[in-house]
């Protein structure tokens, strides 16, 4: 299964991303791809976004970053281990 969250440069803490609303999380079971989209994105929404992927055997958690700025279009960075 997998679960995002994400941290704000203010934040201390992790806050966990519910699926519902702007935030839209999907699952491809048979790719072990975990994916969220934000829908409406804000400059708010600007924070280090992390996806906790949990297996039976281990925990794996990775950390892309997507910096949101206000634009006509965004560019999506992404990191890859």
């Amino acid at each position: 299964s997998g679960h995002f969250f994400r941290q704000t440069r203010t934040a201390t803490e992790w806050e966990r991303i519910s699926s519902g609303g702007r935030f839209v999380m999907s699952t491809n079971k048979a790719q072990n791809l975990f994916s969220l989209e934000i829908r409406d994105v804000r400059v708010e929404d600007t924070a280090t976004y992390y996806c906790k992927a949990r297996y039976w055997y281990y925990t794996h958690s990775d950390r892309p970053r997507l910096p949101v700025a206000q634009k006509l279009s965004l560019e999506v960075i992404t990191e890859t281990n």
